[in-house]
């Protein structure tokens, strides 16, 4: 099974620094461990656009692999038709991981997704409970998977952008038709969350505590 990893930035406030990227990326390996490719998706725009050039180099230096986009939206189709992976991890270059609250390892979690068909995944910024989009949650529980254990997670019918892995298949099909490439961040969540036939998964039952922390790159 191979699984990627693309990185979201634009030019936020701390450009050309990396350092957020950089934070980013080493808390994902951190609770993860290595995947098989990383890539980082530069939206040229955002605050500090006049550095587009340096961060892209220095990025470059950093990853190795960088692709420039227009937006967000625009970076998303490119990944998802660049990728040849099953799965693919979708990461904002803003966001810290909680590994004391991930009790799976990536390989178990994407092959549950594969088993049981779910196309998007994501990992939550406050504890697992009906509340802000998710106004509905539903609680699913898999037994006896590995030697016993129990996975959860909550089906939701909300896809955020927020940090989460795509059966990259199953998105093509099901997701990849709405996405609209526009400027910003927009074009994305927004458009499938409105589709009453997709739903998304939350990693962890309901009640499991925030598995992501926001750094938050405007600022």
């Amino acid at each position: 099974m191979k699984i990627d990893l693309c990185i979201f930035t634009n030019c936020i406030k701390s450009a050309p620094s990396t350092v957020m990227v950089e934070k980013t990326y080493n808390s994902f390996f951190n609770a993860f461990g290595p995947v098989d490719n990383v890539t980082i998706y530069m939206d040229y725009h955002g605050p500090r656009q006049k550095m587009k050039t340096k961060y892209r180099q220095n990025l470059l230096l950093k990853f190795g692999n960088v692709v420039q986009t227009t937006s967000l939206s625009d970076g998303y189709i490119q990944a998802v038709k660049n990728s040849d992976a099953h799965f693919i991890f979708m990461l904002e270059g803003d966001w810290i991981f909680k590994k004391e609250n991930i009790k799976h390892n990536l390989f178990l979690i994407c092959d549950i997704m594969k088993y049981k068909n779910l196309v998007h995944l994501r990992f939550n910024k406050r504890e697992n409970q009906p509340e802000k989009w998710d106004k509905t949650l539903k609680e699913i529980k898999l037994e006896n998977y590995i030697d016993g254990d129990l996975f959860y997670w909550c089906e939701t019918p909300v896809l955020s952008n927020n940090p989460h892995i795509i059966n990259r298949e199953l998105y093509i099909k099901k997701c990849l038709p709405y996405i609209k490439v526009v400027p910003g961040s927009k074009g994305i969540e927004e458009n499938l969350t409105a589709r009453p036939e997709l739903t998304g998964g939350i990693y962890g039952s309901l009640g499991h505590p925030a598995c992501i922390e926001h750094l938050d790159g405007r600022k």
